[in-house]
């Protein structure tokens, strides 16, 4: 966003490695699957391998981060991020700091 002022980078283009063996645009470990995507309200998403706790092994969207521009800065010549943090219930409350990533700059 940075360079560009009005669109948010994807994971090479920020110079992201996810954790393990990398592929393109995301990365597996023992545990998770991670993949980046273009979808604004998961840019960044987890898809689990094993059974973590009521979390379900193979769940999709465990936990899923998103980013946008700010409309409102942007009309202002600044540009801002947004963020939303999300995922699936069973997963999600294993990581009760993992809403903290979007403290006071989220949008629904």
């Amino acid at each position: 966003m940075v360079e560009k002022g009005d669109a948010i980078g994807t994971w090479s283009e920020i110079g992201y490695t996810g954790p393990g063996s990398t592929y393109s645009n995301g990365s597996s470990s023992a545990i998770f699957t991670y993949v980046g995507s273009s979808t604004v309200d998961q840019q960044w998403s987890v898809t689990t391998k094993q059974k973590l706790n009521d979390c379900p092994k193979d769940q999709a969207l465990a936990w899923k981060l998103g980013a946008k521009i700010d409309a409102t800065s942007s009309a202002n010549g600044q540009s801002s991020v947004l963020y939303k943090a999300g995922g699936q219930p069973a997963c999600y409350d294993l990581t009760p700091s993992f809403k903290q990533l979007t403290s006071g700059r989220s949008y629904n």
